[in-house]
């Protein structure tokens, strides 16, 4: 939608609309606190962002006006606080590391740029599109690194790269190999440990701090010994 002034203020209300409206309907689905693994929950917000962005590869100039921005951006954050889990008052930067979710700003610039360079290239689909998503990685990084607000959380997640292509979660949360410890764990804390409220508990009190730590450190030994075994057999 292009409004007489050539600066689709009415495409940005209108997919912004629309795009609130899923977000009403994911909130229902999913509760902010546990329910849907994280995975499971970015699926479901990376319906609200295709809403939300549609056609943004042309109109993500717009994004460079407050009044635009004020109306996308919020409906982008509800759509976030989903995946994350966390308080409303967490910043946007540190709100999107943890969620995984690009910021808005750099996801349409890789939107535009991707659009661009499809017209203009013979390079197959899938070239591009990775070169493009390394580059909006390096530039996440570099705001993430200059960010004012979120500190803490950047002492915990320095690397977003790293953290996006993390594997640990299922040994920790799932690995049936390690399922007598992760009973023992659970009945001393009361409750099943989950990636959403892991940290939550540990800081609850020292017990629950040291029996995290300790079944942390099992797995890690267990590993380990695998590990060497592995290499032991290989030889």
């Amino acid at each position: 939608m292009l409004d007489a002034r050539l600066n689709f203020k009415q495409q940005v209300e209108h997919v912004s609309a629309k795009a609130s409206a899923a977000v009403t309907s994911l909130a229902r689905l999913v509760p902010n606190d546990g329910g849907l693994k994280q995975t499971r929950r970015l699926l479901l917000s990376s319906m609200v962002t295709s809403v939300l962005t549609y056609g943004i590869s042309i109109w993500a100039d717009a994004l460079d006006t407050q009044e635009s921005l004020r109306k996308a951006g919020p409906v982008y954050r509800r759509s976030a606080l989903r995946v994350a889990s966390t308080f409303r008052t967490i910043s946007e930067e540190a709100m999107c590391v943890i969620s995984g979710t690009l910021l808005l700003r750099v996801l349409a610039e890789e939107r535009r740029t991707l659009y661009q360079r499809r017209k203009s290239t013979t390079l197959s689909a899938e070239e591009p599109r990775t070169e493009e998503w390394q580059h909006s990685i390096l530039q996440w990084q570099l705001q993430w690194d200059a960010a004012e607000k979120g500190r803490w959380t950047h002492r915990l997640i320095p690397r977003i790269d790293v953290w996006l292509n993390r594997s640990y979660e299922h040994v920790f949360f799932e690995c049936p190999r390690f399922n007598s410890q992760r009973d023992l764990l659970e009945s001393i804390l009361h409750q099943k440990i989950q990636p959403e409220t892991v940290i939550e508990v540990m800081l609850s009190s020292r017990a629950s701090w040291n029996a995290i730590s300790t079944f942390a450190k099992e797995v890690l030994i267990d590993l380990h010994s695998i590990e060497r075994k592995r290499a032991n057999d290989n030889n």
